[in-house]
Order: structure tokens, then C-alpha cells, then sequence
């Protein structure tokens, strides 16, 4: 069976109309919506950096690029490598803000946050961002 352009014209056009009509059906179904949604997100999210996406989960916070790049290599160093290919762990967010001066400044939105030093008890001891000394 020889392919010519009208064959395969026609089979991308069947394959397009399938793929439109699977897409329909699932951006009506309420639980379908949300997991393309998430599937999307993760698209887009692919050709970012760690830092970039990172940045884009806290985009309510200001930090300098620098010390996103910072906290990324030593995660990388202490913990382990981060794949390009994969959601970044959730317990990443909380160990960036425990390890920065985020807390040390009352938790304020407003201010930018630096990042200090990484935060985990087998790295540097006594160490507690949420301490309060009167």
C-alpha cells in the first residue's frame, strides 16, 4: 500500500478530528478537566528551569533568580538531583521558604525574600527559622 499525500492527508485529518473529539469529551467531564488542566500546566512548565518553575509556584513572593539557583544546586548537592522531567517535590516549596529569611521577617509577603542557607538538620545544626526569642 503506497502512502501518498492524499492518504496521509487523510489520515492526519482522521487522527485530528479523534484527537479534537477525545478533547471535547473530557473538557466536559469536571474530573477530566481538572486532570487536563494539569497535564497542560506540566507542558508548560517542561522547557522552564528548576528555579523558573519554582519561582512560578511562590509567584507571590519576590526572590532574586541567584539565590533560586543557589537553593537548586544545594538541594541538588544535600538531597538529590531534581528531574527536568517530573513535577518538582511538594517538600521542596517548604524547605526553600524554612531556609531563606522568610520567617525571620515575620512571614511578610511584601518584603523580598534571600535565601540563607539550606535548611536541614544534618547540614547546619541548630538551626530554626521559626524561633522566637523575647
Amino acid at each position: 500500500m503506497k502512502l501518498d499525500r492524499r492518504r496521509f492527508l487523510r489520515g492526519s485529518l482522521v487522527v485530528a478530528i479523534t484527537a479534537g473529539a477525545g478533547l471535547g469529551v473530557a473538557a466536559i467531564v469536571p474530573a477530566w478537566r481538572s486532570k487536563l488542566r494539569w497535564i497542560a500546566q506540566r507542558v508548560r512548565e517542561l522547557p522552564q528551569g528548576h528555579a523558573r518553575r519554582l519561582a512560578s509556584r511562590l509567584h507571590y513572593l519576590k526572590f532574586e533568580r541567584a539565590d533560586l539557583e543557589r537553593f537548586i544546586a544545594d538541594w541538588e548537592r544535600y538531597v538529590g538531583p531534581l528531574s527536568r522531567w517530573h513535577a518538582l517535590p511538594p517538600e521542596l516549596d517548604t524547605r526553600l521558604l524554612l531556609s531563606s529569611d522568610f520567617f525571620q521577617n515575620g512571614a511578610d509577603e511584601s518584603k523580598p525574600v534571600r535565601y540563607v542557607a539550606f535548611y536541614d538538620p544534618y547540614v547546619a545544626t541548630c538551626s530554626n527559622p521559626l524561633a522566637q526569642f523575647d
